[in-house]
């Protein structure tokens, strides 16, 4: 898919010099590269609030009451 973007002077070039050094074959790649570091950046986030939800969920008290310090044989 295609998509077009408006960016500032000094960002285009970042983005040439990264592509001049060898670290990405593309623009594209850069500019992909970004998001996906920015979505990773995001799930730190996610998996916390989703954490806090069940833990304050029924579930999470039920599993609170499991006692870990016993062995099963």
């Amino acid at each position: 898919m295609k998509l077009s973007v408006s960016l500032p002077e000094v960002e285009c070039e970042f983005l040439d010099k990264c592509v001049e050094q060898g670290l990405y074959p593309s623009r594209s790649a850069v500019v992909l590269r970004a998001l996906r570091l920015l979505r990773s950046a995001d799930l730190g986030k996610m998996y916390s609030d989703a954490f806090a939800e069940w833990d304050e969920s029924d579930e999470g008290a039920d599993w609170d009451a499991i006692d870990t310090a016993s062995e099963i044989s």
